[in-house]
């Protein structure tokens, strides 16, 4: 009966939101939010969340730049401090539709270099180990995810000792 419910209500918001626009919207905050958000509408993904520092600021403090492949992926996540300090980023890579790698570059701003590389390996369509490297390709940590009936049941981690 619950599935029943749940595939009527879905059913509901599918057809009565297909037609439906999203447009493209900046804003100042409203009281107690610290960002606001810009999407494309185009696309439908979330491109820039711009930050400010209290509710009342005038002017932002930094933002979140995302950009996408061709097929949605988020290939690129940056962040900056204003005016455009680029502080950090990730970037992402994928195979098959499914997340592959996963590097996170640090350092001098606006000067980055490779922090940490993150590995994703899959059996069948589930995730069950990511491996975290170092910039010299060094195991930093192993995180790897048991299922049983497609469920997870269990998850372990191993870290580097210091």
């Amino acid at each position: 009966m619950k599935k029943l419910f749940y595939l009527i209500v879905i059913t509901h918001f599918l057809v009565c939101c297909k037609n439906k626009e999203i447009e493209t919207f900046q804003g100042p905050p409203g009281p107690n939010e610290g960002d606001t958000s810009i999407y494309h509408t185009d696309h439908y993904r979330l491109t820039k969340i711009v930050n400010f520092s209290k509710s009342d600021s005038k002017e932002p403090h930094g933002y979140v730049q995302f950009t996408y492949d061709a097929q949605g992926n988020l290939t690129r996540e940056a962040m900056y401090d204003m005016p455009d300090v680029l502080f950090t980023y990730r970037a992402y890579t994928y195979r098959n539709g499914r997340m592959e790698t996963k590097k996170v570059y640090g350092g001098v701003v606006n000067s980055l270099t490779l922090s940490t590389t993150s590995t994703y390996t899959y059996e069948g369509d589930l995730l069950i180990q990511e491996d975290i490297l170092d910039d010299t390709g060094t195991l930093l940590r192993s995180i790897h995810w048991v299922y049983a009936n497609r469920k997870l049941v269990e998850t372990y981690t191993w870290s580097q000792s210091s």
